[in-house]
This record gives C-alpha cells, structure tokens and sequence, in this order.
C-alpha cells in the first residue's frame, strides 16, 4: 500500500451520498463494482398525517386550514400523475419554512 500512496481509512469513516436515478436526472451512473461497495436506504417521505401533524407545531398561529390545503397541494405535486405530466419535483422539505413564512404574514 505504501508503494501505490494509499492511506487506510477508519473503521468508522462513513460516505453519505445522494442518489438520484441517473434518467429522470442529468447524470452519470456509478459502475456496477462501485456501487455495489455501497449501502443504500430509500428515505421515503413521512406519511401524511405525521406531515400534517408537524406542520401543525411549526405553525400554531396558522389555521390547520390553511396548512392542510398546502400539505394537500405539495403531496399532489409529488404524486406519480404529477411526475408523468413532466412537472419537477416538489421538495416536501421546505414546507415547514412555508409555514413559518405564513405565521410571519399573519
């Protein structure tokens, strides 16, 4: 190892990665051996009454009318029907920042 320059890593040493499909994406795919070297987790989405209830606590000063109709309109954007029409995805992630814009404007 010492001839080629490599340097061992940590048994602890951990890679965090993004991974998108490459088609739906600008992009190039991992090779197959490499990626194999890797773990991967689906991170999915929190379910809509956990969002809702979230949303809730970010904006109690909202009205839980007004933070459902966004909930409802963001997880539309999101659906499948929505992807096939060609619409770029929605992050759910900022919703809570969106709420918080809200308890602002009141």
């Amino acid at each position: 190892m010492d001839a080629w320059n490599i340097v061992r890593v940590s048994e602890n040493f951990r890679v965090i990665a993004l991974g998108l499909p490459v088609p739906r994406y600008s992009g190039n795919p991992l090779d197959p051996p490499l990626r194999s070297r890797f773990q991967a987790r689906d991170i999915y989405y929190l379910p809509f009454k956990d969002q809702l209830e979230l949303l809730y606590s970010v904006g109690a000063n909202v009205s839980t009318e007004k933070v459902s109709q966004l909930l409802s309109f963001a997880t539309t954007l999101c659906s499948q029907e929505s992807s096939m029409l060609g619409l770029p995805n929605f992050p759910l992630d900022s919703l809570s920042a969106a709420v918080q814009i809200l308890v602002c404007i009141k």
